[in-house]
């Protein structure tokens, strides 16, 4: 499964940002393919690391040829609560992209709180 699907976007920023609304809105582009489980925090080690690559990558299986494979994960900017995430997604996929999405911290913090 090595050579399958690899992700190369990784959507991730504050949470209560509206990561959900643009995973939503690039799995609805026919050349993005955006893995069904949000938030699969697979680069996190107390998460879901122990569960291997094989594991992740299934997640990606369905991605066929399209040029964009991607997730989101708002975990990934949780330093130093959660450390070597960057190193990590670097070791897997040198060539990745990010989209970091941030929101006004007042507003966000109210949300959160709701």
């Amino acid at each position: 499964m090595r050579n399958g699907p690899r992700p190369n976007l990784f959507v991730i920023g504050a949470m209560k940002s509206g990561t959900s609304s643009l995973h939503a809105t690039l799995a609805a582009h026919p050349q993005i393919f955006m893995c069904r489980k949000k938030e699969p925090d697979y680069f996190i080690e107390q998460c879901n690391w122990s569960r291997g690559e094989r594991w992740y990558l299934s997640l990606f299986a369905r991605a066929g040829d399209k040029p964009i494979i991607g997730e989101s994960s708002t975990g990934y900017t949780q330093a130093p609560r959660f450390h070597g995430v960057p190193q990590r997604i670097r070791g897997f996929r040198p060539d990745a992209r990010f989209v970091y999405i941030m929101r006004d911290p007042i507003e966000r913090t109210i949300s959160h709180y709701w």
